[in-house]
């Protein structure tokens, strides 16, 4: 079995040097849009988390056309929504005529007051867990698989592929120009989010992505700023292997008889070396313990 451990020692060996690769988030931090192609940008937005001091970013696709201008996630709340809007309208005057909510999470439609002008859509199942969350202004216009949308010669296409990090997460994929937002389904940089535990789902959900003619993957929360479509490529690859080894600790602990308790306590050597990644001590027990009720049922 010697092969076996060299394989394996290799193959964590090559994730440590993308961890590695991937670089800290930082606290030196200012919101800004980001050039990707063609008319489409990515914006960053501050967001922070309890007890953590690199700042993690929630991210919004932002497409401009001659006919109007499709913003994805509308950010985390109206003050930063409006700062959004406020660096759209420096470079362009077009309105906004669409806000897709591709995550319900409260840091990514909290804004949509904002969007007084928008037409907001959402997945359905997305929309229902606004309801129950509260959120005060909902999509008027919902999906159940796919949907397209047309504005100034540039195509937008809606997939659902399942559940991943919510239950009604939505990838916006331009074809045209080989762009994928995968909103909350893919953070850079940052420890692997399961805290819904949909851990089988979120790898076919990413997978599927991966399977489209992408060259640039855009992240909901994380790095952009900087980085080539090779790099946030590469991250999407690493975030994809730190699911996965969630799904597969915590489903060897489940086959193995083993408590929730006695399955913690074996994180931190078990899932090295992803333990080395940002928010790691905020997000794994959380995306452990989801996972393990997950899969329990």
């Amino acid at each position: 079995m010697r092969w076996f451990s060299t394989i394996v020692s290799l193959f964590f060996c090559t994730i440590s040097t993308h961890l590695l690769a991937q670089g800290r988030l930082g606290t030196d931090f200012s919101p800004k849009l980001i050039p990707i192609v063609n008319g489409i940008y990515a914006y960053e937005g501050y967001l922070s988390l309890p007890g953590e001091d690199e700042i993690i970013r929630t991210n919004s696709l932002v497409v401009i056309t001659n006919e109007g201008v499709v913003v994805v996630d509308g950010q985390d709340d109206e003050e930063k929504a409006s700062a959004l809007i406020t660096a759209i309208s420096a470079i362009t005057d077009q309105p906004i005529r669409y806000l897709i909510n591709a995550s319900p999470h409260g840091d990514h439609v909290n804004g949509n007051a904002v969007f007084k002008e928008s037409t907001i859509i959402a997945h359905e199942k997305a929309k229902q867990s606004m309801i129950s969350a509260g959120v005060s202004v909902l999509p008027s216009i919902v999906y159940a698989e796919e949907m397209t949308l047309h504005l100034g010669g540039m195509t937008l296409e809606l997939h659902y592929f399942g559940p991943a990090h919510t239950a009604g997460d939505t990838i916006v994929y331009i074809p045209e120009e080989r762009v994928a937002f995968l909103s909350e389904i893919y953070f850079n940089g940052v420890f692997t989010s399961l805290i819904e535990g949909f851990s089988e789902s979120h790898i076919k959900a990413i997978e599927l992505t991966k399977a489209l003619d992408v060259e640039w993957f855009i992240p909901g929360h994380g790095i952009i700023d900087g980085k080539s479509a090779t790099e946030l490529s590469a991250g999407l690859d690493v975030y994809l292997n730190n699911v996965k080894a969630v799904h597969n600790f915590v489903l060897k602990h489940i086959v193995a008889g083993d408590s929730m308790e006695k399955t913690l306590s074996f994180m931190d050597t078990e899932l090295h070396p992803f333990t080395e990644v940002p928010f790691y001590h905020y997000l794994g027990e959380r995306s452990v313990r989801a996972t393990f009720e997950a899969l329990s049922n």
